[in-house]
């Protein structure tokens, strides 16, 4: 199947949400939403590992999410303004998929994800952790995260492969008829309910040929530790790529969390529940944000946003930023295709035979669709991200500083618990909600 690029609406809010979904009431939802010539794959299948200890994600692990995350974002360039991905949403749907893949399809999908020297085993380990440790339910923030798997009515699946995927991913498992008109709604009502409504489709029509999709979804919602004063939003002027626009500027002078590293400057505000941060980060130079980009290196690009906002210098800022909201669509082959994950898209070369309770390679990957959403205002952020992968058939003068964040910036929402970005992005060209 070939990719195809989506474009960006042209829309935005400065903010991100991550909204993850309990994953027991999704897995619930399932049973709510499915048709009743479905079938439930789960039937005398539960996560297996609940008396043991949740371990930690290993150096190497973060290292090579890091890696990814940076290459990601790099090969999603250049986008149609405002680039905004979910590298935790594409690395865990790509987790899943990972569980069925074998040989040299697993070993190119390793690579992808950061580290061929990593196992299978390693990635499965991480992804648990981080389900169980950014999911956050309390009074000002929501994070939640859901994981669900469906597979048409003519396909069979390996009962080892549900297994693991409901061990690590508590991944919710339907067999539907992918023919029956009613499966679409069904599949993007799940997506809808998991993101609050922020994503209401991510499947847009299913390929006759189309045997599996796996979906993740990663949803946040928190108000800022200090609120901006919406009587101090104002009107400025932001030097866009393409020329000047105006738009609304949040507005706040105090002591603020400071950033400022050899060849940037920026700010880091906590939300609510401190463990979540929202970074953004504006090169010195006027040059733009991809050359900026491109002189990161992969291993010490998110390494050294983590040490910034671990060691910020707090200091009195008159602190400008635009107030935004923020979609972006992409199917993600080409950009993963040159990552390294070439034959996983390959009918004749795919092996996906774990996934398939014949041991057989029937499946390769048709398309990953990835989609994102962010507000951000005075008040907070809300952001969303799914992405879906389509399995087919073989065949601111005052005593202080300034810093106002007038032209493009690099931003994000980075955990400070597990050390992961939630969510990173590019403002190119901000328009108020």
């Amino acid at each position: 199947m070939d990719s195809r690029r989506f474009p960006m609406k042209r829309w935005f809010t400065l903010g991100i949400i991550m909204l993850v979904i309990p994953l027991t009431s999704y897995t619930q939802g399932l049973q709510e939403n499915t048709p009743s010539k479905t079938v439930d794959l789960m039937k005398g299948i539960s996560p297996t590992l609940t008396v043991q200890p949740i371990v930690p994600a290993s150096t190497a692990t973060l290292a090579a999410f890091d890696r990814f995350a940076l290459e990601l974002l790099r090969e999603s360039l250049p986008a149609e303004h405002n680039l905004l991905i979910s590298p935790l949403s594409v690395h865990l749907a790509l987790g899943m998929t990972l569980n069925g893949a074998r040989g040299n399809t697993a070993l190119e999908m390793l690579s992808t994800l950061g580290d061929s020297k990593l196992g299978i085993q390693d990635i499965n380990t991480a992804s648990r952790y981080w389900l169980n440790s950014i999911t956050t339910k309390d009074k000002n923030t929501t994070v939640s995260i859901a994981n669900s798997v469906w597979f048409d009515q003519r396909y069979s699946p390996s009962t080892e492969f549900l297994q693991t995927n409901a061990n690590y991913f508590t991944a919710g498992v339907r067999k539907l008829d992918f023919a029956d008109a009613g499966t679409l709604a069904v599949i993007n009502k799940w997506v809808s309910d998991a993101t609050e409504g922020t994503i209401q489709k991510i499947v847009e029509r299913l390929e006759p040929d189309a045997l599996m999709v796996l979906i993740n979804t990663v949803y946040f919602l928190s108000d800022w530790a200090a609120p901006f004063d919406p009587g101090e939003t104002y009107d400025r002027t932001f030097y866009t790529p393409d020329g000047e626009i105006t738009t609304a500027f949040m507005s706040k002078l105090g002591r603020v969390a400071y950033l400022k590293g050899q060849d940037a400057k920026g700010i880091a505000l906590p939300y609510a529940n401190p463990r979540f941060v929202f970074f953004a980060l504006m090169p010195n130079d006027r040059s733009g944000l991809q050359e900026w980009l491109d002189d990161r290196k992969p291993q010490t690009f998110l390494r050294d946003i983590r040490n910034l906002v671990a060691n910020p210098t707090f200091t009195r800022v008159d602190l400008s930023i635009p107030k935004f909201e923020a979609s972006y669509e992409d199917s993600l082959v080409n950009e993963l295709g040159r990552m390294g994950m070439s034959e996983a898209f390959q009918a004749s070369m795919a092996d996906f035979s774990g996934m398939s309770a014949q041991a057989t390679k029937d499946l390769y990957i048709g398309d990953v669709i990835h989609k994102t959403y962010i507000r951000v205002d005075e008040k907070g952020t809300e952001a969303a991200a799914a992405t879906a992968v389509v399995m087919v058939a073989t065949a601111m003068a005052f005593d202080g500083i300034t810093l106002v964040f007038d032209r493009p910036f690099c931003y994000g929402i980075l955990d400070i618990a597990t050390g992961l970005p939630l969510f990173l992005g590019l403002m190119e060209y901000p328009e108020e909600p």
